[in-house]
């Protein structure tokens, strides 16, 4: 399969006594991974999962739009 996504980056490197100094761009590809993908695999190495969760407000979900989650899985 592939879900992937191009990531940018930009990183700006300060002096304090120059100012910006450098910028620096990246690109990487990324896979990015559905929940019952995720299940599946996990299923397949011996885990049970818990729960899923937000992985920034530890509430249920991840929301639809959310970009990262947390799985909270315990080996069988």
């Amino acid at each position: 399969n592939d879900n992937t996504v191009d990531v940018n980056y930009k990183l700006c490197v300060f002096n304090r006594g120059r100012g910006l100094t450098k910028v620096i761009k990246e690109k990487h590809k990324m896979r990015y991974f559905f929940l019952p993908e995720l299940d599946f695999m996990l299923k397949l190495c011996g885990f049970r999962v818990l729960r899923h969760l937000n992985r920034l407000s530890l509430r249920k979900g991840p929301a639809e739009n959310s970009w990262s989650a947390l799985i909270v899985a315990q080996k069988d």
